[in-house]
This record gives C-alpha cells, sequence and structure tokens, in this order.
C-alpha cells in the first residue's frame, strides 16, 4: 500500500512539473529565403525603413566596370527574382539575389548572440553590405558564389 501511495505522489509530481515547466526558448540562427521575401503577401514583414520597391544602390555599392548592367536602379524585388549566368555578371546576379534576402534577415532579426540566448541572423546589416559590396568589387565570380553560397545557407535558416 505504502508503494503504490509513494508512486502515486512521483506520478502526480511528473505531471505538475510537465504541465507547469516553462518552455526552454532555443537559441538559433534565423533567416528567410530569396523566395519567402519576394512574395507580396510576406510585405509586410519587410523591417521598418526598407521597402520593397527602393533601389538597391540605396544599399550596395557598384564598381564602375557594373554601370552598364545598371542594377543600381533596379529594386530589391527585382533582384530577389534575378537568375544567374556562367560569367561575372551571372555570378553578381546570384550574389545579389542572397545578398537582398540576407540584408532583410539581418534587419528583420537581429542579429544571432549565444552567449544572451538571443535568436537571430548571422551578419548584422553592416556586415552584409560590406561583404557583398566587396565581393562585387572584385569582378571575381568565385568570390562572388562563394560569398552566395554562405549567405544562402544563413538565409535557409527559417
Amino acid at each position: 500500500m505504502r508503494m503504490k501511495v509513494t508512486m502515486a505522489i512521483v506520478a502526480l509530481f511528473l505531471a505538475f512539473m510537465a504541465i507547469n515547466t516553462l518552455p526552454v526558448q532555443a537559441c538559433e540562427l534565423r533567416g528567410y529565403t530569396p523566395g519567402f521575401w519576394k512574395q507580396e503577401q510576406h510585405f509586410e514583414y519587410w523591417p521598418d525603413g526598407i521597402e520593397p520597391y527602393k533601389f538597391l544602390g540605396q544599399y550596395f555599392m557598384f564598381p564602375v566596370e557594373m554601370i552598364p548592367i545598371n542594377y543600381t536602379y533596379d529594386f530589391l524585388t527585382d533582384a530577389l527574382r534575378f537568375r544567374g549566368g556562367s560569367d561575372w555578371k551571372g555570378g553578381s546576379r546570384i550574389l545579389l539575389r542572397a545578398a537582398v534576402a540576407a540584408l532583410l534577415n539581418a534587419m528583420y532579426f537581429g542579429v544571432f548572440e549565444e552567449s544572451e540566448c538571443h535568436s537571430g541572423y548571422y551578419y548584422t546589416p553592416c556586415e552584409v553590405i560590406g561583404l557583398v559590396s566587396a565581393a562585387l568589387d572584385s569582378l571575381d565570380r568565385g568570390e562572388m558564389l562563394s560569398l552566395a553560397g554562405e549567405l544562402d545557407f544563413y538565409n535557409n535558416q527559417g
């Protein structure tokens, strides 16, 4: 009888703890894809200070060699739809697609801080802009694709 009472008390205690335990907050990287950000129904999630129809040139620096391509006056939403190509110009389009999503993620989620258990994006907005502008300035397709791949990884964190 005593064993049954003890087991019943333990069972009640475990049930109480299961119901009244606070959820553990997960510290994780966050990021949405270009496909998420380009959809009109998701424009409401765009962070304050950045709008779908602002120009790329308001955020990223382009080398003079890219002036004929005229990315400066493409909208952010245009870049989210860019397709690649086999030369450095195609590499720049792949990078810009990932870069706009990265900038939005950095502004929307804030920066990941594991020590403070703050979920967020891997880079700050300033880091995204600096890294992307430097890769574009290189005119090196390999460098652009490498950074695009890295940003794409962080943009797929959900």
